[in-house]
């Protein structure tokens, strides 16, 4: 039997839907990619971004297995997420990926199966380069190995001297050394800014998170400030602006580094002598 037509007004409904629908993809940062038979259906231009195609037309239509390193990571990843996804619920995990380019990146996935019943109705991802992160969580573990070697050292060199080891035997030196000196430093800043922000995420009430970022150099000085928040769309200036007093939920950072950051920073050799001898 032939379908009846849909009501204009049900028609007009659906094509608005369909047009929210497009501008949520569109302004997302995050990738998002519809998946069938292991062949990239539909995405937003975040994802075609992430592997490094200009524009969405051109990843389209590629096999889902150009997306990764190797053979290898891509079984992995369908032993470890399908059968959390047959569940009917979403699988989320950390993998290497491949750009188009050949660079290799970490990214958070997380995906979710169109009709658990039947996975040959495809998958829906959400994709997020999280490489930064791991780079700074990579150099944050440096430090932190760093800072314990220094700490162990002392803490030895401290306990021989509480069980009463004669240094004298390994080490005997004498110097004198004096010095007087005075100074002063004032640090007095005024930060009246205006950020270009984006819209990271349209909230189900009609609320939208928002976040900006800047960066100023002063001579030697980086000064970074960060604003992030919920506004609603009615607090939305004419000229396209939001005062900072209008934000729910807002996170405000504001700091930097340069010389002036690493004078005021006490040394590694006065931190740790801090840690060991505090009184």
């Amino acid at each position: 039997p032939n379908t009846p037509p849909l009501p204009s007004d049900a028609l007009d409904q659906l094509q608005q839907a369909l047009r929210e629908q497009q501008v949520i993809l569109d302004t997302a940062g995050v990738g998002i990619v519809f998946i069938r038979k292991r062949t990239l259906i539909r995405c937003n231009q975040r994802f075609a971004e992430i592997f490094a195609h200009d524009t969405v037309e051109s990843i389209l239509g590629r096999g889902n297995l150009s997306l990764y390193p190797d053979m290898a990571t891509f079984h992995a990843l369908g032993k470890a997420a399908y059968p959390v996804m047959a569940q009917g619920q979403p699988y989320k995990g950390e993998v290497r990926m491949k750009r188009r380019n050949g660079e290799l990146f970490w990214a958070h996935l997380t995906g979710k199966l169109v009709n658990p019943a039947n996975t040959a109705e495809g998958s829906i991802w959400i994709i997020d380069d999280i490489s930064e992160q791991k780079t700074a969580q990579a150099q944050l573990q440096a430090v932190l190995v760093e800072q314990n070697l220094t700490l162990d050292n002392a803490l030895v060199a401290y306990r021989r001297l509480l069980t009463g080891a004669n240094l004298d035997k390994l080490v005997s030196m004498s110097s004198a050394n004096g010095n007087a000196g005075t100074g002063e430093m004032k640090r007095d800043e005024t930060v009246t800014l205006k950020l270009a922000g984006v819209i990271t995420q349209v909230l189900p009430n009609g609320n939208l998170v928002v976040a900006a970022r800047q960066e100023v150099r002063v001579n030697a000085e980086l000064r970074e400030l960060a604003v992030s928040g919920v506004i609603r769309p009615q607090d939305i200036a004419s000229d396209n602006t939001v005062r900072h007093d209008r934000m729910a939920e807002a996170r405000i950072a504001y700091g930097g580094r340069g010389q002036l950051t690493d004078l005021q920073t006490p040394r590694w050799g006065q931190q740790v002598l801090d840690i060991v001898l505090p009184f």
